[in-house]
This record gives C-alpha cells, sequence and structure tokens, in this order.
C-alpha cells in the first residue's frame, strides 16, 4: 500500500512550520481506522435515540442477549460445597426443627443389619419410632423387631435416661457419646443426622461431597481400615443422605469393624411428620408398664421414679399410626393390581390410628395377587389387612365380615338356591295355615311331600 504526501515549497526546502508533523505509521493508522471511529460514533448517536429503541430487530437483538447470558449462567459450574458447612447448616436446621414448641415430632426409621464378611447377609431389620417434644424436654425411643415385639427402648425426660435391651431390666443410662454407641446391642440409639454424623467421624473436613439433582451424599472413608482389629466396635466408613431442598438427614449408613466381623448398619427414614401436642398420648414418652414390673422383679432402682408406667399397655398400638402418605401408597398398589375395579375392597384410617384394608375377593388365588401387591407396606406396623374369599353358593347361609359382623342372605338368595334342586310336590298340600300365627308356610318331607311346618 502506497501512501502519498503533498509537502509546500518551505517545508521542501527544510524550513520549519508551526504545523504538527505526523509519521508515516502515524498517517496510515489514521487514514485505516477513521471509518471505525465513524461507525462508532454513529452507533452511539442511535443508542441515543428512543426510537431505535422501538424497532423490532433491535427488541430481538435484545432479547437474544438476555438468553445467551441466562445460559451461560445456569451453565456454568456452581462453587463446589464443603462437608463441613453442609453438616454445619443442617445441624443448626435440626436444632430449630427440634427445639419447637408448637408440635411433637415423629419419625419412623428403618434398620438394616447387614454381615459384609460373608457377603452382605442380612441379619436383621428393626423398626424405631422416636417421638420427641421441646415442651414436656421429653424424648421416647422403641426398636421393634420384624414380628413387632419390642426389643429396646430409650426414655429421656427432665435429664434423666432410661434405657431397655432385650434380655436385661430397664435401667439408668448416662448420655453416650455417638462413637459408644456402635456396639450391636446399642446401634439402634442412633440415627439419621448431621449432628450425629459429625460425632462419629470426627473430623468433617475428610468427608468428600457427591451432588445428585436431589440431595447431597457425604461419604467418610477411615484411614485406619486395615489397622481396625481390636476389640471395641471401630466405625471404616460412613455415608449421610441430605435433602438439597431443606438438608434434612433421610438415609445413614454405618460399616463398623469389631474384630474379624464387619457390619453395615442402613437407617432409612421412612416417616417424618409434626403432630399438634394434644393429639399425642403422654404414654409415648414414658417406659411400657411391663418394663418396671420386670425391673422390680430384679431390684431395678435408680431414676425409676422420675418415669411413671404407662396407663395404656399396649404403647405399640400408638406408634403405630398411618399417615396419609401410607394411605396414598395403599390405594396406589391396589390400583396397580386391579383390585379398585369392582371389588369390595376398602381401605380407611381408623380411629386408633391403622391404616385397614379389608374387603372380599373372589377366590384364594385373588387375595394371594392382592397380598403380593400390599407387599410394599405390609411390614408397616400401621397396616392391618384382613381379606376374604367370597363362599361358594349354598356352602353357608352366613358370612362373617372382617369387622365381626353377620350377614345373613336375603330370602330371595333363599329361594334361588332351593331353585337349584327342585323337590316332588304335591299341589294339594302346597300350603296350610299354623296352629299358632296362621301364616301361611312350606316345608318339604323327607319323602319329597308337602307338609304343613308344626307351630311355635
Amino acid at each position: 500500500m502506497s501512501v502519498s504526501l503533498s509537502l509546500t515549497s518551505d517545508q521542501a526546502d527544510g524550513e520549519d512550520t508551526d504545523a504538527p508533523r505526523l509519521s508515516l505509521n502515524e498517517c496510515a493508522t489514521e487514514v485505516l481506522f477513521e471509518p471505525f471511529k465513524q461507525t462508532r460514533q454513529r452507533f452511539w448517536q442511535r443508542l441515543g435515540d428512543w426510537s431505535f429503541w422501538l424497532r423490532p430487530s433491535a427488541i430481538t437483538a435484545i432479547l437474544a442477549f438476555a438468553l445467551i447470558a441466562v445460559w451461560l449462567f445456569v451453565r456454568l459450574p456452581a462453587p463446589p460445597v464443603s462437608a463441613a458447612e453442609l453438616l454445619q447448616k443442617s445441624a443448626a436446621a435440626e436444632e430449630l426443627s427440634v427445639g419447637r414448641t408448637d408440635s411433637v415430632l415423629h419419625r419412623t426409621i428403618r434398620l438394616e443389619e447387614r454381615r459384609i464378611s460373608t457377603g452382605g447377609e442380612l441379619i436383621a431389620r428393626r423398626t424405631v419410632e422416636l417421638w420427641r417434644s421441646a415442651v414436656k424436654k421429653a424424648t421416647g425411643r422403641r426398636v421393634y423387631n420384624e414380628r413387632g415385639q419390642l426389643v429396646g427402648g430409650e426414655w429421656i425426660k427432665e435429664g434423666s435416661r432410661m434405657v431397655y435391651r432385650q434380655g436385661a431390666r430397664l435401667q439408668p443410662a448416662l448420655e453416650d457419646q455417638a462413637d459408644k454407641l456402635l456396639a450391636p446391642d446399642s446401634i439402634w440409639r442412633l440415627e439419621p443426622s448431621a449432628r450425629v454424623f459429625a460425632a462419629l467421624i470426627r473430623d468433617a473436613n475428610e468427608a468428600t461431597v457427591e451432588e445428585r439433582p436431589a440431595a447431597y451424599v457425604l461419604n467418610y472413608q477411615s484411614g485406619a481400615m486395615d489397622a481396625a482389629q481390636g476389640s471395641l466396635p471401630t466405625l471404616i466408613k460412613a455415608t449421610l443422605v441430605l435433602s438439597r431442598a431443606d438438608l434434612h438427614a433421610t438415609e445413614q449408613t454405618l460399616v463398623v469393624r469389631q474384630g474379624s466381623e464387619t457390619r453395615e448398619y442402613r437407617f432409612m427414614e421412612a416417616i417424618f411428620e409434626r403432630r399438634a401436642p394434644n393429639a399425642v398420648v403422654p404414654a409415648v414418652f414414658e417406659p411400657d408398664p411391663e418394663l418396671f414390673i420386670r425391673g422390680m422383679e430384679t431390684g431395678g432402682g435408680g431414676d425409676t421414679a422420675i418415669f411413671s408406667a404407662s396407663p395404656r399397655p399396649p404403647v405399640a398400638a400408638t406408634l403405630s399410626v398411618a399417615t396419609a402418605e401410607l394411605e396414598v401408597e395403599a390405594l396406589r398398589l391396589l390400583s396397580q393390581a386391579g383390585a379398585d375395579l369392582g371389588e369390595q375392597v376398602s381401605v380407611a384410617r381408623a380411629a386408633d390410628g391403622y391404616l385397614k384394608i379389608q374387603g372380599i375377593v373372589e377366590t384364594d388365588q385373588r387375595k394371594r395377587e392382592i397380598l403380593s401387591a400390599l407387599a410394599p407396606i405390609s411390614q408397616s406396623l400401621a397396616v392391618q389387612t384382613a381379606l376374604l374369599p367370597k363362599p361358594w353358593p349354598g356352602s353357608n347361609n352366613r358370612l362373617r365380615l372382617p369387622s365381626g359382623r353377620r350377614r345373613r342372605s336375603s330370602r330371595s338368595e333363599l329361594r334361588r338356591r332351593m331353585n337349584r334342586c327342585p323337590l316332588r310336590t304335591n299341589s294339594a298340600n302346597i300350603s296350610a295355615k299354623t296352629k299358632a300365627g296362621g301364616r301361611k308356610r312350606r316345608a318339604a318331607s323327607p319323602t319329597g311331600w308337602w307338609k304343613p311346618r308344626a307351630g311355635r
């Protein structure tokens, strides 16, 4: 590219002038970028004109830039969260939840115990019912086996603590640290909780965080896994699942080694609800009466005077309370089995808290199909199922319903049954009057002749 410069005669003779002189590079730069400067000036002038913003093309461009900015903001990776931060926030939320005085907290926890050293063999399944009241400053915890029998319990009231273990008497106990409760006979005293998890792992910075769409999963692996061969139970692995919405702990898994045996304990929250204080009987915060009787027979004492025996002996019945979610799940399972189409099967929550599923089905095979469909909720202590097959025609005149009442077949139904096996009749003696009532009756004799039935 050639740039021509015109020089005056004075400049050609080498005389100085007052006008500034431009070098060759400066002149070339000015010539090349002058169009861009003019375009930029025109652009800013148009932006200052309000009519420019009313054009469709301008509005479209603005919306496109806004959408691109939002997309880039969403696609950008969020900063990673630390396990210590999550545990701190979750523990604070737990303290607020437990300290509420307008309601009573109720949790149902499923506990599975497996033997890892033998390939994950299932040892036991238990159900833990937990009640907490901030007003009474009381806690009631009961654990049941698969048959619904009470195998353990813990009651806290006014700072005193009573613990019951199967095969032992009810006795006072001190508040143990979380890592002291890893023994098989005490593991049920733990629960899915950020506070418990932090106490077990000691150092929250050693845990890692796995982010899922609806939850945070905190994983902990002990560095002394191979060295844990002592007689005391040692935690070698732990996992805590926190809800992403409110950081509520819903599941906790602990792998404990004691000697040469390794076991896995999985805590799964099945029910988390709040109830009005006047809707919860005081018996849930008191030990069962039979536990006091056993304690007196074995010479128990201590702080039992603070506690009183429950006035309602079957405390387990007060704990087995069906929720609306359980009722909806039962209806869904029945719908999948087709039991809601013309069959006499009903689902209702009774006044005693149970969810009662009862009705009459066609055959025993159909009964087994419905019970198989209800298997996911059959382990719940709050579910009672009563299904009866329909009786054969003529097999029995009475049918006992699940509620205990009897239904008598109607007269027309009895007449239809009699018509299936007609008898030989004599038209002359079909009807006769009884001596007492004077009503017309008919009765069949063994010989086939109709004779009047004797009056009462």
